[in-house]
C-alpha cells in the first residue's frame, strides 16, 4: 500500500547552459583571488524536467543515454537511496545533496519522476557511426549545465530560494566534490548559474573538507560560510560574432594537462610563477577592455588592446604547454589560427585548456561567414551554430509562462 504524501511540489522545467572559457584557466591553479578566467555561457542547454508523486519513489530517466534509475528518498532526512547506472551519478548527488538541504530548511518533500535532456551540441560528434572508437567531445560543459539544472529545479520545486546564500552555485559545487573527490574549479559551474562572467576561484580547503556522508546540518553550514571565490557579471559584447568549432575524433584530457603543468610548477617554482603572472596580467587587460568595449568605447585604441592582450595570453598558455611537455596548441593549431586571422577573425585561440577539443574565433559581421566557410571545408573541424548567452540558469513552474533567472 502506498502512502498518499501531502504534497505541495511544483511541477518544473529547469535548464542551464554549456560554456565557453574564453580567458584563462591556468591561472586559476594559483587558487587565489587575484588570478581570474572569463567565461561565456553558449545557448545551448541541459534541460531538466521534474514532476512530483504522492509517495516516497524517485525515478530518474536520461532517454537519450538509455540510462534509467529508480529508488526512494528518506523523507525524514533528504537522503535518497536509488540503484541505476553509475553515468548517472552526478544527477543522483545533485539530488541528494539538494533533498537534504531542503529538508534542513524545514521543508516537507516527497517523490517525484526527473527527466534531463541535452541539445544537440553537447553530443558526442561522431566521424564514422560504424567505429565506436572515433568521437569527440564537444567540451562545452555538459556535466556542470546537468548539475545546475538539476539542483535549480529540485530547489525551486520544494520552495527553496536558489539566491540564498548562493546556494544553487554551493550545492552544485559540492555536487562535483562528493562525485569525484576533487576541490574542483567551479568556473564551469559559476557560468551555468550565473551567466556570463569574469570569475576567481575559492581555496581548496573551502570545500575539500566536505564529508562524504553529511548530515543537513553538514550541508547548511557549508552553504552559509563564505568560500572565498568571486563572481561578477561581465556580458559577451555585442559588437563581437562568434564563431566555434569542434575538433572531430580528437579529444583534450584536461586533467593529464594540468598534471604535467603542475609537475613544471613544482620543478621550476620561479619560472613558473613568472610565467603565470604574466598570463593572468593579460586575463586581467583582456577582462578590462571587454568592460570599456561593453562601455560604449570601440575606439580602435581599444580594439587594438583588447587584440594585444588575447595575443599575449594565447602566447603565454602556448609557451606554458612548452616547458610542461604538453600541446596546449599545436602547430597544426597555430596554423588554423593564423589563417583565421588572414582572413578577418579579429583574434582566434583555443579556448579553455586548449589542447583539440575545439577552436574559436572572434569576428566582425562582415568577416564572420568567410570564417565559418574555412572551417567548414576542414575534414577535422564541425563547426557549431551557437551563439553566447546572456544569462545562466532559469526555471519556471508548469503552466506559468514567465523563467525565473538567477
Amino acid at each position: 500500500m502506498v502512502n498518499d504524501m501531502s504534497n505541495n511540489t511544483q511541477e518544473i522545467d529547469s535548464e542551464a547552459p554549456g560554456k565557453l572559457l574564453l580567458f584563462g584557466p591556468y591561472p586559476l591553479l594559483q587558487r587565489e583571488k587575484s588570478y581570474r578566467c572569463y567565461v561565456v555561457p553558449l545557448d545551448c542547454f541541459v534541460h531538466v524536467h521534474i514532476t512530483p508523486r504522492k509517495d516516497n519513489v524517485v525515478k530518474i530517466n536520461a532517454p537519450q543515454f538509455e540510462a534509467y534509475a529508480e529508488g526512494t528518498v528518506d523523507t525524514s532526512t533528504g537522503n535518497v537511496f536509488v540503484s541505476g547506472p553509475e553515468s548517472l551519478n552526478l544527477v543522483t548527488t545533485a539530488i541528494d545533496l539538494s533533498l537534504t538541504y531542503v529538508k534542513a530548511l524545514g521543508r516537507d518533500i516527497n517523490g517525484f519522476e526527473i527527466t534531463t535532456r541535452n541539445d544537440d551540441a553537447f553530443v558526442y560528434r561522431i566521424k564514422n557511426p560504424g567505429d565506436k572508437k572515433a568521437f569527440s567531445k564537444s567540451g562545452l560543459g555538459s556535466s556542470s549545465a546537468a548539475i545546475v539544472a538539476t539542483v535549480g529545479g529540485i530547489l525551486t520545486a520544494f520552495g527553496a530560494d536558489v539566491k540564498e546564500n548562493d546556494c544553487l552555485y554551493k550545492l552544485s559545487q559540492l555536487t562535483y566534490v562528493r562525485t569525484t573527490g576533487k576541490a574542483g574549479y567551479g568556473f564551469d559551474i559559476a557560468t551555468a548559474v550565473f551567466g556570463p562572467i569574469q570569475y576567481s576561484l575559492y581555496p581548496a580547503e573551502s570545500v575539500e573538507n566536505f564529508p562524504r556522508n553529511c548530515s543537513g546540518r553538514d550541508v547548511l553550514a557549508a552553504v552559509k560560510k563564505d568560500w572565498g571565490y568571486s563572481v561578477e557579471p561581465l556580458p559577451f559584447p555585442t559588437s563581437f560574432k562568434l564563431i566555434l568549432a569542434n575538433f572531430i575524433n580528437e579529444a583534450t584530457i584536461t586533467d593529464s594537462f594540468v598534471k604535467k603543468v603542475n609537475e613544471f610548477k613544482k620543478t621550476y617554482p620561479t619560472e613558473y610563477n613568472h610565467l603565470i603572472n604574466k598570463i593572468n596580467s593579460a586575463v586581467i587587460l583582456e577582462i578590462y577592455y571587454l568592460k570599456k568595449i561593453n562601455a560604449g568605447d570601440r575606439t580602435a585604441h581599444t580594439l587594438d588592446a583588447l587584440r594585444s592582450a588575447f595575443n599575449e595570453e594565447r602566447a603565454l598558455t602556448k609557451t606554458l604547454g612548452e616547458k610542461s611537455g604538453v600541446e596546449i596548441e599545436s602547430a597544426d593549431s597555430t596554423a588554423l589560427i593564423n589563417e583565421a586571422c588572414r582572413i578577418g577573425a579579429f583574434a582566434a585561440k583555443l579556448p579553455g585548456a586548449g589542447g583539440r577539443d575545439s577552436i574559436v574565433a572572434l569576428s566582425d559581421s562582415e568577416h564572420e561567414n568567410g570564417i565559418r566557410k574555412l572551417w567548414r571545408g576542414k575534414p577535422n573541424l564541425d563547426v557549431l551554430e551557437l551563439k553566447p548567452g546572456s544569462t545562466g540558469f532559469s526555471v519556471k513552474k508548469v503552466n506559468e509562462a514567465n523563467r525565473i533567472h538567477v
